[in-house]
């Protein structure tokens, strides 16, 4: 048989699988140039910053059939020092009816849930006041999270989607230091619906360290809504927080309203408390958020504004900052 038409055959067979499979590459680029000062009992520290934040991404999406299967990476230089990548979503899944099955490293069930447009930037809520990172070094199971070992289940039901993250994860001793890392016990639960003009969500992320003590247990849970009166969209979101004995509770208030050719403004504030532990005096602290953003075109957006924490306790740390950036998708 002529040998180039055995190679023809071969490289055909080969090349079917991939043919099969639909692959899409997408991601963004992100850098932002901000002056951020803080301010503690004794000093007053200014640092001038060129980063991208950990907003820069690389995803590739794959599809054959009902099955799917997401990589993506975080490709960052850091923020006030710091850098190095970071493994973001990473799973496989399948699709059956209006309902979906994957498995892997993912965002927790909560993450983001309340759609802050500035997640990752400094302007973003999390990791302020207003998140219950705050007061906690595990932080895996709020908006900062992707958690590894997880089973999802996705479905919608009457208009309301719903998610269900279980942790499949089963190492005592890494669960007894890094909960958020291995997950045994976890259990992410989020639902989110619109009921007229009203869009509202809830979300509870429990994680238990060993399942059978409390010594690193987590429990977030954020209930909120948002709609629109005109021009203006606003939202409200309430978070508690609990991580063995440290409290955390916050309200946050958001509003952004369109001033046409693509320019929006966006006005946030946040009240929270938060106590170390049972016995610790609670602490109370305020954010508030003032920034715009102009569209420059369908993948590119420029950004501006200031952010500042005040935290209400003698030995507190108050920050400042003020900066702009932009974001490319592609």
């Amino acid at each position: 048989m002529n040998k180039k038409l055995i190679a023809i055959a071969v490289a055909s067979v080969m090349a079917t699988p991939v043919m099969a499979a639909d692959l899409k590459i997408s991601g963004r680029i992100n850098q932002q140039f901000t002056s951020k000062t803080t301010d503690t009992a004794t000093t007053s520290v200014d640092v001038l910053d060129y980063s991208d934040d950990g907003h820069q991404r690389i995803q590739f999406d794959a599809k054959a059939g009902n099955a799917f299967g997401r990589v993506a990476f975080d490709a960052r230089q850091g923020r006030l020092g710091g850098g190095g990548s970071a493994d973001r979503d990473s799973y496989i899944g399948y699709k059956f009816g209006g309902s979906s099955i994957q498995f892997g490293r993912m965002a927790n069930a909560g993450k983001n849930i309340e759609k802050d447009p500035f997640i990752a930037t400094f302007l973003g809520v999390r990791s302020t006041v207003a998140s219950a990172t705050g007061s906690s070094s595990f932080n895996a199971y709020d908006s900062n999270g992707f958690i590894s070992d997880i089973a999802q289940f996705a479905t919608k039901a009457g208009g309301v989607a719903i998610k269900v993250q279980v942790g499949l994860s089963d190492n005592d001793a890494a669960n007894a230091t890094t909960p958020g890392a291995t997950n045994q016990g976890h259990v992410g639960v989020a639902l989110s619906g619109k009921a007229g003009g009203v869009r509202w969500f809830i979300s509870n992320n429990n994680g238990n360290a060993d399942e059978g003590t409390t010594s690193n247990d987590q429990d977030i849970t954020k209930v909120g809504a948002s709609m629109k009166f005109g021009k203006v969209k606003t939202s409200l979101a309430l978070k508690t927080y609990e991580d063995n004995g440290q409290e955390h509770e916050s309200i946050t208030l958001r509003a952004n309203m369109g001033f046409g050719g693509g320019l929006t403004g966006y006005v946030g504030y946040a009240t929270a408390s938060s106590k170390a532990s049972a016995a610790a005096v609670e602490i109370d602290s305020t954010w508030l958020r003032l920034a715009v953003a102009k569209k420059l075109n369908k993948s590119t957006t420029f950004y501006g504004g200031y952010t500042a924490t005040d935290v209400d306790a003698a030995t507190g740390t108050d920050t400042s900052e003020i900066g702009v950036g932009m974001t490319i998708k592609f």
